[in-house]
Parts: structure tokens; sequence; C-alpha cells
């Protein structure tokens, strides 16, 4: 059977048209002749969709960019296309037909493993190292499967080609970062951590590394898997979750402290949060990386102490030159001018003169002392010398002796000082320092009182303490001096309504030593009407 063309069958089957009039019942000689030209015309197209269909597969075949082969059952190479004879390196098809197929890989043997599972299986797939024609080696992905004829007996075998050299290296590159990767991971000091996000806030832990895992004694197979809220304790659970929440709404990289309980211990953790989002803008992940700071963090307090110690110190060093330099020096420059005018004067002056400027260098002396017992007691409470020695005091019993000696000195000024204290009011403090307290708090009512002012002392108990106020109705503290009162690292001296000169540690002392008993001070003060000091001592308790 030859071959025609569609327009030659075309043609063929026109002509062939003959009209006639069969008789009735029987087929005349010209309907044989039509039908069997029909049934010819029907061969003829049916053959030639045939080789068109193998012409077009053939085409297909030779121009497809896989290289394609077919080996006969013996494995020996009988057809190949162009892609193939480009990816093994030869110039034309004569160079490998009648080639068996090992001669184009590493491995013969794993080859001829190849040929058997298709011609037993009927097909295979995976990956083959193969070999060109320089020698050089390249990755390929094989598919392959055996053909059959029209009686479904094999007869052949078909195997295509896809060279993957360039998508090995690739992932031998990606599995070479992932392996740097793990191993930075693995031997970072920094806890690292992947967390799930899943519905209604869950946190999931995908991933941890070691440093993470040995802070929870424990292993990475052990917490993988598990959520948070299992292993955080509940009194920090609240705290973590709301940070992993800010980091999912704020869409940001998130930065913050927290401290953290940890097999009972209380550790600082400088955390970073990275929250990553798929394409539809969804929370999916939340990549954390924690620094443990705890020992930082204690250096810096200790930096801190240690700073407020130098700050302490330059200020003591400060007051100090001050009260050589000034508090000292203008009291007995004063006694010596007074004693220098008695001794020039002592045979004119009668002997009233003489008791007054007596008195004068009396009173300097005094506030000389006082000044000079001041700073002792300062430098011993801050060089720890002074000793601390708490015991039951009848308040009332301490207080009036000090309010009578200070009652002398507010005669000066026409000052009267009154006390009112309730009955049998016993407290625990060390006597001394209580004594220095109200010492100091009442010389000062008198130095900042004007004459002819008074001042009330009041003891009465509260609650569980006994409360001690010295009031005065003097020139008042200014609000700005008021808060800085008690700060012992600005020194603040004033002079009082006669001149009066002070160290400035007076304050100070009081503060010290009622903190020391476990009281505690305050003030309320408005210029020109007068202030009022309160302190707080513990009662006794039998």
């Amino acid at each position: 059977m030859h071959s025609i063309t569609c327009n030659q069958i075309s043609k063929q089957y026109k002509t062939s048209k003959i009209n006639f009039k069969a008789e009735k019942g029987r087929m005349t000689d010209q309907q044989k002749i039509d039908d069997l030209t029909r049934k010819n015309l029907a061969l003829e197209l049916e053959n030639l969709a045939l080789k068109q269909k193998l012409s077009m597969k053939e085409s297909a075949i030779e121009n497809s960019l896989n290289a394609i082969a077919f080996a006969d059952l013996n494995s020996n190479l009988i057809s190949v296309n162009k892609a193939f004879l480009a990816m093994w390196r030869y110039n034309h098809e004569n160079e490998v037909l009648g080639k068996s197929v090992a001669e184009f890989w590493e491995s013969p043997e794993q080859a001829i493993e190849v040929g058997f599972e298709i011609r037993t299986k009927n097909s295979w797939m995976g990956e083959l190292t193969a070999k060109r024609s320089d020698g050089t080696l390249f990755n390929t992905q094989l598919t392959a499967n055996l053909v059959n004829n029209e009686n479904n007996e094999p007869i052949a075998m078909f195997a295509s080609f896809i060279d993957i050299t360039e998508k090995k290296k690739i992932e031998q590159a990606l599995n070479d970062s992932k392996n740097q990767l793990s191993e930075i991971f693995d031997n970072s000091i920094d806890n690292i951590f992947v967390l799930e996000v899943e519905e209604n806030n869950k946190f999931r832990i995908k991933f941890i590394n070691n440093a993470l895992a040995k802070v929870f004694n424990s292993n990475r197979a052990t917490i993988e898997g598990k959520y948070i809220h299992e292993l955080v304790i509940p009194d920090d659970l609240e705290a973590t979750t709301m940070n992993y929440r800010r980091c999912i709404n704020s869409r940001e990289v998130i930065i913050y402290e927290e401290i953290a309980n940890v097999l009972n211990k209380k550790l600082v953790y400088l955390t970073h949060l990275f929250p990553i989002f798929d394409q539809s803008g969804n929370a999916i992940r939340i990549i954390g990386i924690s620094r443990n700071i705890t020992e930082r963090k204690q250096q810096e307090i200790t930096i801190k102490l240690q700073n407020d110690d130098l700050i302490k110190l330059n200020a003591d060093k400060d007051r100090f030159i001050s009260i050589l330099a000034h508090d000292l020096r203008s009291p007995s420059s004063a006694m010596l001018g007074l004693l220098d005018i008695i001794i020039k004067n002592i045979y004119k002056y009668n002997t009233q003169t003489i008791e007054e400027y007596l008195i004068m260098v009396q009173n300097s002396a005094q506030n000389t002392f006082n000044l000079l017992e001041d700073t002792l007691l300062w430098a011993k409470s801050q060089s720890g010398k002074l000793p601390f020695l708490p015991q039951k005091i009848n308040l009332t019993d301490t207080c009036i002796p000090i309010k009578d000696s200070m009652q002398l000195i507010a005669n000066n000024k026409n000052i009267r000082i009154t006390l009112s204290a309730a009955p049998d009011l016993f407290v625990i403090a060390d006597p001394n320092m209580l004594k220095t307290i109200l010492r100091n708090l009442i010389s000062n009512a008198i130095k900042f009182t004007e004459t002819t002012g008074t001042i009330e002392i009041i003891l009465k108990k509260n609650h569980e303490t006994a409360l001690i106020t010295v009031s005065d109705n003097g020139i008042g503290i200014a609000a700005d001096v008021l808060e800085k009162l008690f700060t012992d690292t600005i020194i603040q001296t004033t002079q009082g309504t006669n001149g009066e000169t002070g160290t400035g540690l007076g304050l100070l002392l009081c503060k010290e030593f009622i903190k020391k008993n476990n009281g505690e001070i305050w003030v309320n003060s408005e210029v020109g009407k007068g202030s009022i000091f309160k302190f707080s001592i513990p009662l006794f308790k039998i």
C-alpha cells in the first residue's frame, strides 16, 4: 500500500461518484466498485493519520529539551535525540548507537541494575551519575519504561534524562548552609528558638538550640513540639505571651529585657523577636534570640553602687573641706576676736560688760563644739564605726532633759519650748542616736525661729510606732530647698535668724539614725509660717 496525499484521496473519492440505479434486492457491479473504493479510501486515511502521528512524535522527541534514548532489550542504544548528543557531548548519533548503555554511566554495575529493573518492573525513576564523552561526570534525573508492540510484548526501552547538575549544586549549597547554620545554632551561647503561631494565639515550639535545652535541663527532642504554656511557669506566662502577641501585632522586630524564673533561679534576658508572615500576611512563625544578661545586670548594679559611693565620698570630701574652711573657722575667729577685746579692755570694762562678752564667747564655743560633734558623728556613721545598741527607752524621760538643756539656748532669743507627751511611751531604739535626733531637730527649730517665737514638741502613739513632732513658727523652708533637704550629695547650709551657722550635717544624721532605728522622717514647711518635722520610731513590744 503506497502513500497518497489528502488532495489525491479527495480527488479520487470525488471522481468515483457515478450515478446509477441498482436493481432492487441485488448489488450491481458498479455498487461493488464504489464500496471497494470507499474501503480503500478509509484505509489510506487511517495510514496517513498514523504516519502523521508518528511524524509528530518523532519531531517532538527530536526537538525535546530532555535527552531521550531508545535501547533494545539487551540495553544497547538504538536511537537518541539531539539533546542526548549535546548532554553527553557527542557530535553524531553514529558515535553512540549500538553501544551498551553502561558505557554512559559512572557506575556500569548500577546501569545494569537499572536495566534489569526496567525489564522486570516495566519502569524506573531516579538519579544517576552520568559520564560524558570527555570523561567528565554530571548528575541526571532518569525516567524510563518499556515499549510494547500491539500485542503488548516488550520490544525496547525508552529513557528520558534531565541534567540536574546545577540543581544538585544548589541543593548541596543549601545543605552546606543548613549545616553551617545548624552548627552556629548548636554552638551559640544565645538561646535560639522558633515558634509556630497557631489559632487563638497559641505558640508551639518548632525548634530550639542546645543552649536553650540546657536552660531547661532537658534535650531538644523532649521540648520541641510542646506549647509555651507547658514550659513557662504561670507567673511568667502572661508577660511572655504578651510579648509574642506584641511582636505579631506590631509586625516588627521587638527588643526587650525580661526576668524569667528558670529552675528556681531568677535570670535576666535580652530578647529579640522576629515575626514571619505568609503570602497572605498571616503570622506563621516567630524567631527568637535571647541572651542571658544576668551577670551583666549584676555588674551594672555593682557599678552603679560604686558610682553612688564615689559621688557620696566626693560630697563628703567637699563637706568636710567646707567645715574646715568656713564653719569651724568662723566661730573660732569670733571667739578670738571677743577674747582679744576682753584682754585689751579688762581694766576698762565693768563686770557686767565683761560678763556679756564672755557669754558671747561661750555661745561661740558651744556652737563650735556642736559643729565638731556633728562632724565626728557623721564621720563615724559613714565609716561604720558608730555602735548601734537598740534598747527599751522611755521616750518622755529621754526627751525632757534634752528639752530643758535646749531651752537654755532658746532663752537667748526669748523662744519658748513646750512638750506634750503621752504617758508610758516606750520605744525600741539606740539611746545615743535618739538623743542626737531630738537635739538636732530642736536646735534647727531654734536656729530658724525669730525672737519670741515658739517651738512645740509632741510625743504620741501612732499604731505600732511612736510619732515625734517638732514644729516651729519660724521662717520656713523654700520649696526648692525642701525637696533636696535629705539628699546627702548636696550640702544645705543656711544662716539662722541671728546669723547662726551650721555644717548641714544635722538633718542628714537625723535621717540616717532614724532609718537605722527602723523609722521614717518627713517635713512640711511654708515660707514665713514655719516648719513641722515628724519622725517615727517603733514602739517597744512586750
